[in-house]
This record gives C-alpha cells, sequence and structure tokens, in this order.
C-alpha cells in the first residue's frame, strides 16, 4: 500500500484496559448494564449484541470501563485473539474480564482496519506469537502494544475496510438465508413425518438404529507427514463460522484426522444439543480430511 509503514501497535492506542469483575449475582434481565463475554463474539468478528446478559450495577463505579462506539475489543483468553468493533447498543455495555478494550488514535487509525488485520491469518499469527500458556492461551496489554503492525494511510485504511464490510455483510446475508432455508426444512419434515416415541408407529414405519443405516468410516491420516499438502479439513470452528472447509497446509494441522470419504455425512459428537449436521462437497483436486470431533458416516 502507498504510504504503508509498519509501527508498534501500542503507537496507535490512545487506551487500554482489561474488562472489570463483578458478582454474577449482578446479573438480572431488569438490569442497566448489558455486558459484552468472548462467547458474544464470533469467530470472524461480528458481536452478537442480542446474547449479551443484562446485570444491575453502580454505573458510576464501572464508567471508565463502558465501552464507546468504535472502541476494539480483543478476547485474552478460550478463543484467543479474536477482534471486534463495538458499535453501539440500547444500554451501556462492560467488555467481560476475558477481553481487551483498546480506544484507538482515529486520527491515524481506522478500527475496522485493525479488527480485519488482526482476524486475518497474518494478524492471528502474529499475535499467537506473544500469547502465554502451554494448556489456556493468554493475552496481556503490554506484549499486544509491543506487536509490529501496518500502519497505510488513513485513507487507505478506511478504503479497505470499507471492502471487506461489504462482503462480510453479503456472507451475513448469505449464512441467514442457509439458515431460513434450514429452518424452513426442518419444519416440512416434522409436518411431513410428525412423530412422538411415546405414540404408536405410522403403518409402515418401524423402530431401528445408526449402525443399521450407515457405518463409521475409520481411515486416517497424518497431515503432518505431507507437510506442503493442501487439504480441506473440516472442523467445528469452520462449520460454527461458514459451514464450508478450511484450506490448510499439512504443517499447520497438528494431530491425526479422519479422511473424509465420497458420500460422507459428518456428525458432530461434540455438544450433541447443538445440530452440526455437515453433507460435504469434496473437491476432486484436494484430499479432505475432518476432525475426531466428527464422525464420517457411510
Amino acid at each position: 500500500m502507498q504510504g504503508s509503514r509498519t509501527v508498534k501497535f501500542g503507537e496507535v492506542c490512545e487506551h487500554s484496559a482489561f474488562g472489570p469483575r463483578f458478582s454474577s449475582a449482578a446479573y438480572a434481565p431488569d438490569g442497566n448494564v448489558a455486558t459484552l463475554r468472548t462467547t458474544d463474539i464470533t469467530p470472524d468478528g461480528r458481536i452478537e449484541y442480542a446474547t449479551m446478559p443484562i446485570a444491575l450495577l453502580d454505573l458510576e463505579r464501572f464508567k471508565q470501563h463502558i465501552l464507546r462506539r468504535d472502541d476494539l475489543v480483543i478476547t485474552r483468553t478460550g478463543r484467543v485473539g479474536t477482534t471486534a468493533v463495538f458499535t453501539g447498543f440500547s444500554l451501556p455495555v462492560l467488555p467481560g474480564a476475558f477481553l481487551i478494550r483498546f480506544r484507538l488514535k482515529r486520527e491515524i487509525a481506522d478500527p475496522m482496519f485493525f479488527r480485519y488485520f488482526f482476524n486475518s491469518s497474518d494478524g492471528q499469527a502474529l499475535i499467537a506469537s506473544v500469547a502465554t500458556g502451554s494448556v489456556q492461551q493468554n493475552l496481556n496489554i503490554t506484549a499486544l502494544h509491543k506487536l509490529e503492525v501496518p500502519l497505510p494511510t488513513l485513507h487507505e485504511q478506511r478504503a479497505v475496510a470499507r471492502t471487506l464490510g461489504a462482503l462480510d455483510g453479503k456472507i451475513h446475508l448469505n449464512r441467514r438465508a442457509n439458515q431460513t432455508i434450514a429452518d424452513l426444512t426442518n419444519a416440512l419434515f416434522e409436518h411431513q413425518f410428525p412423530y412422538n416415541p411415546e405414540d404408536d408407529l405410522p403403518p409402515g414405519w418401524q423402530t431401528g438404529n445408526v449402525e443399521s443405516l450407515a457405518t463409521i468410516s475409520r481411515a486416517t491420516v497424518n497431515p503432518a507427514d505431507n507437510p506442503d499438502e493442501e487439504l480441506d479439513h473440516y472442523s467445528i470452528p469452520a462449520f460454527d463460522q461458514a459451514q464450508l472447509p478450511i484450506t490448510e497446509t499439512g504443517s499447520a494441522i497438528l494431530s491425526n484426522k479422519w479422511v473424509v470419504p465420497v458420500g460422507a455425512v459428518l456428525i458432530s459428537k461434540l455438544n450433541p444439543r447443538i445440530p452440526r449436521v455437515w453433507f460435504p462437497r469434496l473437491n476432486p483436486v484436494r484430499r479432505s480430511i475432518c476432525s475426531t470431533e466428527f464422525f464420517p458416516l457411510l
């Protein structure tokens, strides 16, 4: 980019702070403040405002922590490094204790540009390089301030953010349309095939089990054996984000995976209460694999 340079991230920050802690007893549906948690932020950095819980707190005590429009928030534990921009809400909003809030110098830095940068593969690798902890990774403000980040001109930052924002909007609309289709399909199936296990079966029906209909394909692969090979990786995060596999090289995949055969249906065994059933459309030029959190059924 013309006029682009790198600076320490701290140089574009006006103020930074960890989210505050308070007792869970303060949560109340008729409260006066919403609380933004890591779980209210999607993997691609969108804030799900409708899922934020409400609390009843002394606002004077927490006023320095209240989010302002265009504040940048970064998850510091759990799904480390996911970055979002606060765009406003009907109630005051507090960032949760597992978030770090960054208020940028708006005369040189566009928050949406940095959201997209930190959520990119390069940005995520940069954040991972300063995360601490072997089992539960964590981030701190000092380490993030020291990161070398790109700083194009403000005009270029805004142009990048506008372009990616438009694409984001189309992706979000497509996901909503897909969900609407899935909901209609489920409703139609339940209408056409009503079934209550406590009632008698309809004529011609019989009970059975999955074992009588399908078998688990147990072929495995160790991606590290072919570190330069590109593979389509079907994983829980990929399903939750866009229901599309992520193309990765073998060197980036750290453990054995199932091979996804032609005609397989992937059913998640993680949190069965969340319906995750995947009908893969396999790429003819790349091998497809899935995490062992799925059962590949044939």
